[in-house]
Formats: structure tokens, sequence, C-alpha cells
């Protein structure tokens, strides 16, 4: 699931790229306009603002290119884009646009991302999202996805990196992980776009590294993240004095080993280094739990398919195709505004559904939207003998001069 910018007016708007992340807020006018609230404006130099010209239309923030917060004003979309299961199953289905619906750019995007799901023909099992849906507190977002069914994919922001402490575990991108767990491992920021091959092998080698010392998950989570975990020294994933034999196992297989367990002594003695599993209640921190262990291969073989969602935002903006930029619509108005994005989008489906069906052969032929687009599309081009015949066609009937005369006299 994704969240883009749409602009409400082209004459005072810009066009900008795909939500990543951001958050709600209305800035002050002056600093739309880069004006300092302590410096004073010569008059002849101050900058004049216009006023807003479509009443539901609203200012929002957005994340930049550089990483950066900017302002706009206009609108947001939230889309779901079906994405395959799997690179077997990546050309047995078109990349459609399932669901769609246009938002003021400050409206919360909550009640109308659940709204697209409810509305869907069939039950989604997985939600793949971008980093704009983990501001949105746990009972809001990720318990009502919970209630539905829904798995969700997400990706941290650099300020949800590092260790959390619950119940004596550390808590990492959503996971628990041993007491003994070292500091080394708490933020491992992930690689950007740009990234080098040995960043990306840097990256997997660290996150397997922290992987180590997480709990495995027994029982799935439920609506309030309660789940079983079973201690890392048990799963074999560590050594540990605690758990007999283990660190025999971790020496021969070359395992991390714990060098400072808790005394069972201690009357804080941790209850998950006395059992084998335990029954964990996260709290607050079940925000962030999903699947797959955040930023593993398998993680990153699923969250990478959200390229499907940003890929129809460039596709519809390119200019030889539906070319939703600056200037496709000249309307004002919430309801306008998704009449015009939504012909946007059935242009995109349709063009779509004809390319994936003549590239694999695959779905009905007789169906109407897969049969061939007519070479006459309403109009043909006339040469100037062709044009001048269809003028005298229709020429107009000469006027009755006595009669405009007679008319005027009287």
């Amino acid at each position: 699931m994704e969240n883009t910018t749409t602009p409400a007016n082209p004459a005072e708007t810009v066009s900008v790229p795909t939500i990543v992340d951001g958050k709600e807020d209305t800035p002050d006018k002056a600093d739309l306009a880069g004006i300092p609230s302590d410096e004073k404006v010569d008059d002849d130099k101050a900058i004049a603002l216009k006023p807003d010209h479509d009443p539901d239309a609203a200012w929002g923030v957005k994340t930049h290119k550089n990483g950066g917060e900017e302002v706009y004003y206009g609108y947001q979309e939230s889309t779901l884009v079906q994405v395959p299961q799997g690179d077997d199953a990546a050309d047995l289905e078109p990349r459609l646009i399932v669901r769609c619906e246009v938002t003021a750019a400050s409206e919360d995007i909550v009640d109308v991302s659940l709204s697209l799901l409810d509305r869907l023909k069939f039950a989604a099992t997985d939600l793949i999202v971008d980093r704009h849906y983990s501001y949105k507190a746990a009972k809001r977002w990720r318990d009502k996805l919970v209630t539905r069914g829904i798995d969700q994919h997400l990706d941290l922001r650099k300020d949800e990196q590092g260790f959390t402490e619950l119940q004596h575990m550390r808590w990492a991108a959503g996971w628990p992980h041993c007491p003994a767990t070292p500091d080394v491992h708490a933020s491992i920021p992930r690689p950007g776009p740009s990234a080098t091959k040995e960043q990306e092998k840097k990256f997997l080698k660290d996150i397997k590294a922290r992987r180590a010392w997480a709990f495995r998950r027994v029982t799935s989570p439920d609506t309030r993240g309660c789940a079983r975990w079973e201690c890392p020294a048990v799963a074999g994933s560590i050594g540990c004095p605690l758990r007999a034999g283990s660190i025999d196992a971790a020496i021969t297989l070359g395992l991390p080993i714990v060098e400072d367990a808790p005394d069972p002594a201690s009357p804080d003695f941790p209850t998950c280094c006395s059992q084998r599993s335990v029954t964990i209640k996260p709290g607050k921190l079940r925000k962030l739990m999903q699947p797959h262990y955040w930023g593993s291969e398998l993680w990153q073989k699923i969250y990478n398919m959200r390229t499907y969602v940003e890929g129809t935002y460039g596709n519809r903006k390119n200019r030889s195709t539906e070319d939703l930029t600056r200037g496709y619509f000249r309307v004002t108005g919430l309801a306008l505004v998704n009449i015009a994005t939504s012909f946007a989008a059935v242009s995109y489906n349709l063009r779509i559904l004809r390319n994936w069906h003549e590239r694999t052969g695959l779905g009905d032929p007789t169906h109407p939207l897969l049969q061939a687009q007519p070479e006459n599309h309403g109009f043909i081009y006339l040469t100037k003998e062709q044009a001048e015949q269809i003028a005298d066609q229709h020429k107009p009937e000469p006027t009755d001069t006595n009669a405009t005369t007679s008319k005027g006299a009287a």
C-alpha cells in the first residue's frame, strides 16, 4: 500500500513524487514562503501568497528525495496494487491498481486505507506498506489489520532503531532478543537505494549476527501482539551457560556464546532465562511486529515488491502514457479530483492489462477488455482537399438581405 501526493491547482502548486514517509502537519504560510518569523521584510520585497482556490485541498508534508521534509498544497492518493506471490508467479497476474482514493493532504490515512481494504472483492492476507504507516499507533492501524486477518510488512524509520528493554528482554525491530544481546547489535541502518554490493552484504551480515540472539516465535501474535517465544539458546542459535549443552553445541557450530549471563540467585532473574519459552505481551512495541525478521533476506524479498506500487505512480506520470502531471486537469474539489485521477487509473489498468495479455498470452482472449484497440478512435486526419470538400458541404445558407432590412426598419 502506498501514499502519494496530487497537486490541487496546477497554477499554484508543485507536483511531487511518492511519499515514503512523513508526518501530518499544517505549516504556517510564512514558513512556506521561506520567510523567517523573526526577520523583517521590506514591503517592496514581500512575497505575495495566493489564497487557496480549492476549498477541499489542504497543506501537507512529504519526504523530499534528499531525505528532508517538503510542504505542498493539494491532495494525497492512497493506492492498493496487486503484487505477485513470489518470483515464480511474477507474470501470472497483471499488476493492476485494485483500489485508490484521493483525500486532502492533511487527512489521516488510516480510515481511508482500511476502507480501501474493506472494499476489496477478495480477502487480503498480506499488506506491504510504506514508512508513513509506522507513525500510526498500534491500536489504530496494526491491530485493525490483525482483526481483518492481514499481516503487514514494513520498513523501519531512522528513529525506530536501537534496543528497548521489556521484561529484561531487548526489543529491536519489533522482535525480542536475549537479555545478554551485545550493544553493538542495537542499530543496523538499512542501506539506501544507491548502496554498493559490499554495503548490502555487510547489512545482511549484521542482521544475521543480531538475529542469532533473537527469540524464536512459537505462536502467532494475537490482536494485542501477545505470543509465545522460545529462548534463542534453547532454539539452538546461541550458547548460554544457563542452558545445558548449548555452549558445546555453539562451539562446534561457531555460534555466539553468552559471556555474562544473568545470576539465577538474583531477585530479578529474568523469567525468559528460566523457562524454555515464555508468553510476552509487547504493549506498544507490537506496532513494528511483522511475520519475518526485519532486514532478513526473506523480508527483503517480500518488501522489495513494494516497487510495483511505486511503479504505478511513475508510470501514470510518464508523459507518453497517462501524463498525470501538473496541468493534467483543471478542476477543483475532492469529488472532481477523485474522478480525474480515477480515469487515469482506469486508463493505466487497461494499458497494463492488454500489455500483459500480449506478452504472456494469459487471460481470456474473448474478454472485451482484451480485444485489440480499433485503429479509428473517433477522428481521422484530413487532406487539404477533403477538408475543402467538407467545408463546401457545410456552407451556411445565404442571408436574406431584404428580410433583415425590413426587420430592422420595423
